[in-house]
């Protein structure tokens, strides 16, 4: 072979290996987020069947990273929770000094554990509404990120009147990482992107953004019940939120380096967008009407001319898949 031969092989062998490369990154891509989903999936599942043996249920544990793509948004593991008991008990209560429209004073009985948990919400007996234990001497009816069931939200709860009798409260805590159980990785560079997954559909869902740490508890029968969210990785800050038939839990599975980046109307290899951009994007819905956990693939939403049109057609087959299996 002559050296002008050689050369004419080797850009040959150079061009096809320009034009397979994405077709390979691709296919690697979209294997990974496959891989992903059935892996979240079987997680769901398996806690779902799980807490059938607990006597108060059990949970999946998504905690985001603290540095690398996608730090403080992107959860790359999965791990089984165990759920407390609710705390019960008696104190009286007194109107605060400092804030006597919003909060106040209290003396909870809680262990030094239990109340790192804190704040967590709090009920009353005779008192409708679900209130914010901020620490074990104050409630508070500030705090509205806490809905506590249908009708029942920090909106509409006003805190309870004072009273020097012994009022019965329920404090309820969030669900605690197993340490009986190892934790279930995702691929490597595949994450659950918190930023662009929601509870419920429309304009009326709850967006994860900020979310740090989340539990989906499942009850006795199976069924998830209950999402809790906190926007701190360490100590309380936990919000509740009782599901609905109408509030299933959504979550966006794409690659780790795209989670919560930035819409983009025309995504490049060099700039892909955000994850649910990625043509392999997959959303992972948790239905609390029958317990199930299943994977649908994200629409496509080249086509839209902004973030929030964009965002409609790439959760479009979840809310048709919602709608049908709903009728």
């Amino acid at each position: 072979m002559t050296l002008v031969e050689l050369l004419v092989v080797l850009a040959i062998v150079g061009l096809l290996a320009v034009t397979a490369l994405p077709l390979l990154v691709g296919n690697r891509d979209k294997k990974s987020i496959r891989n992903a989903a059935d892996t979240a999936e079987s997680m769901f599942s398996h806690v779902s069947t799980r807490a059938m043996t607990s006597p108060t249920g059990a949970a999946v544990w998504l905690e985001t990273g603290t540095s690398g793509a996608g730090a403080f948004t992107a959860v790359t593991t999965l791990a089984l929770a165990r759920v407390p008991a609710s705390a019960t008990g008696t104190t009286t209560i007194a109107r605060s000094a400092m804030n006597p429209a919003t909060d106040v004073t209290v003396s909870l009985s809680l262990s030094a554990s239990l109340a790192s948990d804190l704040p967590a919400p709090i009920e009353f007996a005779g008192v409708p509404g679900m209130l914010t234990a901020t620490g074990t001497a104050t409630v508070t009816s500030a705090t509205t990120s806490i809905t506590g069931a249908v009708n029942r939200t920090g909106w509409n709860s006003s805190p309870p009147l004072a009273s020097t009798a012994a009022v019965p409260y329920t404090l309820y805590l969030p669900p605690r990482p197993s340490s009986l159980a190892a934790a279930t990785p995702l691929p490597d560079g595949v994450a659950i992107d918190l930023s662009a997954s929601r509870i419920g559909l429309g304009s009326t869902a709850t967006p994860l953004v900020n979310v740090r740490r989340l539990a989906v508890e499942y009850d006795r029968t199976g069924s998830p019940t209950t999402v809790w969210s906190s926007t701190s990785s360490t100590g309380g800050g936990w919000s509740r939120l009782v599901l609905t038939p109408e509030t299933p839990v959504v979550l966006a599975i794409g690659m780790q380096s795209q989670a919560n980046a930035p819409w983009v109307a025309k995504p490049t290899d060099d700039d892909p967008g955000c994850s649910w951009q990625s043509p392999y994007a997959r959303w992972l819905v948790i239905d609390p009407r029958n317990g199930g956990a299943r994977v649908i693939e994200a629409g496509f939403s080249g086509n839209a001319l902004t973030a929030n049109d964009a965002f409609d057609a790439a959760i479009a087959p979840v809310v048709e898949d919602f709608k049908n299996i709903r009728q």
